[in-house]
């Protein structure tokens, strides 16, 4: 059988939020509409409450398409034009991370509600809050199969919430040579209960985050600084591959 030029991955693990959920059917129906590829959601092969892996879940993705030669990862609660997702593809036949928004635009529990369900265009509801160019970088990437051999894969120390976005950008810039791309336009980012403490980054989330979580994210912290002290392809390589999940 001839793999499909493109795959589209979506990290997901079920932990009962009904929200989530929501959020992962209209992200689904939005991306297979989009007709770039199969749409693959992908565990973290874990179980529980345990902190979620996003690089797990895109890991196993890989594995389990090993001649596919482009991919589309794309968070379970991000919504991003077709256009700009054909684009990015477009962009990515050349090496390095293609982000395929510029504009991160953070929508409301109720505007989200009413996008999902279909009472409304999620690109033309007036969000909560915007990030600019270059300030989100993770909830959706497009790469060849070329640059993530270049950078080794993601890293799956990292787990839970924060900092692996970043990490994974330099990684990226310095293992291929070329800086991050971005596709003009917006991204959506619907609503769920937040995963980080209140008062942190963002100076909002949840009342309560789990220890685990919060361990978590001090943990990526960590292990983003060994990311900003990596200059060289090999030392970049070093970090990634330093650990694979055994739920292949």
């Amino acid at each position: 059988m001839t793999p499909p030029a493109v795959v589209v991955v979506v990290p997901w693990r079920d932990k009962g939020d009904p929200g989530r959920r929501r959020n992962l059917r209209a992200v689904a129906a939005h991306l297979y509409a989009a007709g770039l590829g199969p749409v693959y959601l992908s565990s973290d092969g874990r179980r529980g409450d345990a902190p979620f892996n996003r690089s797990a879940a895109y890991n196993r993705a890989v594995t389990a398409h090993p001649d596919t030669p482009m991919f589309v990862f794309c968070e379970a609660d991000l919504l991003v034009p077709h256009p700009q997702l054909r684009a990015a593809i477009q962009m990515a036949d050349r090496p390095g991370m293609v982000v395929p928004f510029e504009e991160y635009r953070y929508m409301s529990q109720l505007h989200s509600i009413a996008a999902c369900v279909g009472l409304a265009d999620p690109f033309t509801l007036k969000p909560q809050r915007v990030m600019g160019r270059g300030r989100a970088v993770g909830p959706c990437n497009v790469l060849s199969a070329g640059t993530l051999a270049a950078v080794g894969g993601w890293d799956e120390h990292f787990e839970g919430w924060g900092w692996d976005d970043r990490a994974m950008e330099h990684g990226f810039t310095i293992a291929t040579g070329v800086p991050t791309r971005f596709v003009p336009g917006p991204a959506v980012h619907l609503y769920h209960t937040p995963g980080w403490r209140v008062g942190g980054p963002f100076h909002g989330g949840a009342d309560t985050v789990p220890d685990a979580e919060q361990a978590a994210t001090r943990a990526n912290r960590d292990r983003y600084a060994r990311y900003l002290r990596a200059s060289t392809a090999q030392q970049i390589r070093r970090l990634t591959t330093a650990a694979r999940s055994v739920c292949v």
